[in-house]
């Protein structure tokens, strides 16, 4: 089952060997499960290692998928998690300690990103823009826009505009 996950045989022979030199000093029952629970983590430390390459991969599938999709009033960790064949709780985890930021944060940085290039290059409304950049409403994409920027999107096209002329 381990090669499955990239482990080499002699590198699963080498450690249970290691970890039989162990056993032999397991004099109690408590002694032997916490030998069994060191087994487990020593496979479960291995599979990571190997995986880590595999991690980056998955990261880069979600940074995609959030680029091609933003726009999408329906894109949700779930989806995400759907598209990468993974639990979203791990892969909002996983996103969480490579990114410094979680799915949902990211895909809101994405979206205003894209508000902000519309405020400044349309004269489309504000209702408009938010629908174009994923938001279901205007009043949230209004309050998430003003958390990120400080601006809400009627002073910022007009900070930016004077700043132009």
């Amino acid at each position: 089952m381990s090669t499955e996950y990239g482990v080499k045989f002699g590198e699963v022979i080498r450690l249970i060997d290691l970890k039989l030199k162990e056993i032999d000093e397991a004099d109690t029952v408590e002694k032997a499960v916490l030998w069994l629970l060191s087994v487990g983590n020593a496979f479960i430390d291995v599979i990571a290692e190997k995986n880590t390459g595999s991690e980056k991969g998955v990261i880069s599938t979600v940074i995609d998928y959030i680029q091609e999709n933003y726009s999408s009033e329906s894109l949700s960790v779930q989806e995400i998690a759907g598209i990468c064949h993974m639990n979203s709780a791990y892969l909002g985890q996983l996103f969480k300690k490579r990114m410094g930021y979680s799915i949902t944060e990211y895909i809101h940085n994405v979206r205003i990103e894209h508000a902000k290039r519309l405020l400044m290059e349309t004269d489309q409304n504000i209702e408009s823009i938010a629908k174009q950049t994923g938001f279901k409403d205007r009043s949230y994409f209004c309050k998430i826009f003003k958390k990120k920027t400080g601006l809400s999107p009627g002073e910022y096209k007009k900070d930016k505009l004077l700043l132009l002329a």
